[in-house]
């Protein structure tokens, strides 16, 4: 009568807790292994505004852009030419008011704008292209972030370095959910394991049973976090596509295969531990 109302181990949790570990672990993992791309990506979007001086012709303006375009240390297609006028209009109308009624005059300059390349996207390379514009005799002054560049891949590291912190610290977690998963099963089959020690069982016979489980709820805890990176990973891409995170080549098939391992591994080496203690 007792068996009949006896608690039954609920497997879900502990699988649903290496998937989360899994999850974090390819997550972070990832950003890591990515790290120079998520910084590339973030460091050609650092932008520099030359300031042009006034009273420049149209046709030395014009050579500057087209010069600027040929420049090694340019995106070309990011060269942006924005005159005085244009950006005093588009205060006036960011502002609401008519700044022309003031009369304070325009105190904007022609400015000339655009995205570094790959290649010089260093804080020293970075300084040298702003110390050969400042030689430009069309050029009045320059406005970059500084040390931008460097706080980006620190940023970036320093993320997923607390990100793989976490998810160890959470498979101590998922270690004590499924310690207290498989006790609570050789509890409720406390007699059946006992008689079969009476007839002489050995203990890797009485073990089998729960191995073969654990072995399966690791892979069905791999294929959750799987999925569930792939998608995430697709979101990011369709977000941000230079990130390219989601790539099923050779070195990312390679990292799920881990992942498999890592969750294989938890929840055996756990059970091993759990049932050899009980």
């Amino acid at each position: 009568m007792d068996n009949q109302f006896q608690k039954r181990p609920n497997y879900l949790y502990p699988i649903f807790s290496v998937a989360m570990v899994l999850f974090l672990l390819g997550f972070f993992g990832t950003l890591m292994i990515q790290t120079q791309g998520i910084i590339r990506y973030f460091k050609e979007n650092v932008q520099l505004i030359v300031e042009l001086k006034k009273d420049l012709s149209t046709g030395v303006q014009d050579s500057f852009v087209v010069a600027l375009k040929q420049a090694p240390y340019a995106q070309a297609s990011t060269v942006e030419f924005t005159d005085r006028e244009t950006a005093f209009e588009e205060a006036d109308d960011e502002v609401g008011d008519d700044l022309k009624d003031l009369g304070l005059g325009n105190p904007y300059f022609d400015v000339v704008s655009f995205k570094l390349d790959a290649a010089y996207l260093s804080q020293d390379k970075l300084e040298k292209v702003v110390s050969e514009l400042q030689t430009k005799v069309e050029v009045s002054d320059i406005y970059y972030q500084k040390g931008l560049v460097d706080d980006i891949g620190q940023n970036v590291s320093q993320i997923g370095k607390i990100g793989i912190l976490v998810s160890l610290i959470l498979v101590f977690v998922a270690m004590g959910i499924i310690y207290s998963t498989i006790k609570l099963a050789i509890y409720s089959n406390r007699f059946l394991i006992k008689n079969m020690q009476l007839v002489g069982a050995t203990y890797e016979f009485i073990s089998r049973p729960y191995l073969i489980r654990s072995i399966k709820h690791g892979l069905l805890a791999a294929g959750v976090a799987i999925l569930l990176l792939i998608l995430v990973f697709a979101w990011i891409d369709g977000l941000i596509p230079s990130w390219s995170l989601l790539r099923f080549d050779a070195p990312m098939l390679i990292f799920f295969v881990f992942l498999i391992l890592i969750g294989v591994s938890l929840t055996v080496f756990s059970t091993l531990y759990t049932v050899r203690k009980h």
